[in-house]
């Protein structure tokens, strides 16, 4: 055997090496994802889109497009506005989800209506109104 008819054999291992490096990479990636819950919301995420995908009509693209310009429109009022609304509004989603998550069940009555006579719960209330109410002209064609 030549020379020449080795560097092909040489350069086919060294390939397969590399391959072979690259898989066990990969493979231990996904081992990750998957023991820290990650590859199970990548797949939920990937059924919701390809719902979301085959919900896609034309009407409903021009729809969804338009909304989306309109809530790009009121986020960069809000930004520029000098207000920090945006942030205070996350920090208090975030708030409210640990919250809710601690509830060993779902409120009752009694305590919404507890809740209802909080000045914050009012406050936010009708923020939640106010933007409702904006939103809603905005919408409007």
């Amino acid at each position: 055997m030549t020379s020449a008819e080795a560097t092909p054999t040489a350069e086919r291992q060294a390939q397969e090496a590399i391959d072979e490096a690259a898989g066990r990479r990969l493979l231990a990636r996904v081992e990750g994802l998957e023991a820290s819950g990650a590859l199970a919301l990548l797949e939920d995420a990937a059924i919701a889109m390809k719902a979301l995908f085959d919900a896609m009509t034309p009407g409903v693209m021009a729809r969804v497009t338009m909304l989306a310009a309109q809530a790009g429109e009121l986020a960069d009022e809000l930004i520029h506005s000098g207000r920090p609304v945006p942030l205070d509004a996350l920090r208090a989603m975030g708030a409210a989800a640990q919250e809710a998550r601690a509830w060993d069940r779902a409120p009752r009555w009694s305590h919404l209506a507890r809740l209802a006579h909080d000045p914050d719960t009012r406050r936010g209330l009708g923020f939640m109104l106010a933007l409702a109410h904006h939103l809603g002209k905005r919408l409007t064609p």
